[in-house]
């Protein structure tokens, strides 16, 4: 288990997860997208599964 903390307009890069990721939004809201999905915004409370 990890807490992230991303600053106010913060881009990560493209990159991949090795392994299953579980999000779960604390505050703020976040931005989200698989490659060829749609991208999805998260706010407090919300989840997301991605597969590896």
């Amino acid at each position: 288990m990890y807490t992230v903390d991303f600053p106010p307009g913060y881009s990560s890069p493209v990159h991949r997860h090795n392994a299953q990721v579980f999000l779960y939004v604390l505050e703020g809201s976040i931005v989200t997208q698989v490659k060829g999905g749609k991208d999805i915004t998260l706010t407090p409370g919300q989840t997301y599964y991605e597969d590896p």
